[in-house]
């Protein structure tokens, strides 16, 4: 890997800023030393060796945001990588979810439908209907506004 660090002093000496805006340098804060560490664990792909990269997200991160942006960071650096280095997804949690956000709209749509026509029923208007139909869409949207700013 290349780094623009030759020596270990040169990492001791660099600075980094603190939460309270003051400075300081690595060295100070943490032990670096240079030693060869083995590996407690090998891993494999079709008998190829595999480097795990693992991305989590923060508590209230978006992770449908954070999987765009990562997909588009590993796109935009393919080019980049040499033609051996094969990036291979296994876990996205975004998929599941806009799989489950998927079903929840095709469900929604399907419950107010079903709303529709019983209301139809026992109103026996479909003017009347759909007046019942707009007052509960506009309440359920100011609850879930409501949710949001809060």
């Amino acid at each position: 890997m290349k780094s623009k660090f030759k020596k270990i002093d040169e990492l001791n000496d660099l600075n980094l800023r603190l939460n309270n805006g003051n400075l300081c340098k690595l060295g100070e804060i943490a032990s670096i030393k240079e030693q060869y560490q083995p590996a407690y664990q090998l891993l494999r792909s079709n008998g190829n060796p595999l480097l795990l990269l693992k991305i989590e997200k923060k508590n209230n991160a978006n992770s449908l945001k954070l999987a765009k942006k990562i997909k588009k960071i590993i796109a935009s650096q393919k080019n980049i990588l040499p033609k051996e280095l094969k990036i291979t997804k296994i876990d996205d949690e975004s998929e599941k979810i806009n799989s489950d956000l998927q079903v929840l709209y095709q469900r929604g749509i399907f419950a107010l439908l079903i709303i529709f026509i019983v209301l139809i029923l026992f109103l026996r208007h479909i003017q009347s209907a759909f007046v019942v139909l707009l007052s509960i869409l506009f309440s359920t949207s100011l609850t879930f506004i409501f949710l949001y700013l809060t």
